[in-house]
């Protein structure tokens, strides 16, 4: 169902959770903040949530290489 993201003991969130089974999660879902790749996905899984859920689009470190050009 994803990775759990933990600040302390308190859960704050998921890491790309499965889009096809956030909509049976939603109560639980909802209070969390939800971390996915790309924007397609995030489309998916907030198809499956409730309104206003919080979902981040964590997108890769520009290479070192890509920041010297």
């Amino acid at each position: 169902m994803g990775v759990p993201v933990y600040v302390g003991v308190t859960l704050y969130g998921v890491v790309c959770p499965v889009a096809r089974r956030t909509a049976a999660l939603q109560d639980r879902l909802a209070p969390l903040v939800i971390f996915v790749a790309p924007e397609a996905e995030r489309r998916r899984i907030a198809a499956q949530t409730k309104p206003g859920q919080k979902i981040e689009i964590v997108r890769p470190p520009r290479s070192s290489q890509a920041a010297h050009r």
